[in-house]
């Protein structure tokens, strides 16, 4: 996620898409290339290598600490994503 928008609320978020690039000394690093995107948004949450809890109304596997998704969209319900 690049950025939050919106002016005393959430709007949306913006995704811009990296590249993988290799420096001179075999280090490989993301890089954004400028291709973004805008989704609209309510609420973001962030949850960054830490074990989740859970959420009303939101899937969640308490075994292993995480809102169930794929590719951040989560599982069974509609329009609602992982930042």
């Amino acid at each position: 996620m690049a950025e939050v928008v919106g002016d005393g609320s959430v709007r949306g978020v913006v995704l811009e898409e990296n590249d993988l690039v290799t420096d001179t000394e075999g280090r490989v690093f993301a890089r954004a290339n400028g291709r973004r995107e805008e989704i609209r948004a309510e609420l973001v949450v962030r949850a960054v290598g830490y074990r989740g809890t859970a959420c009303p109304g939101v899937p969640y596997d308490e075994q292993r600490g995480v809102i169930p998704n794929d590719n951040g969209r989560i599982h069974g319900v509609e329009r609602q994503y992982l930042a």
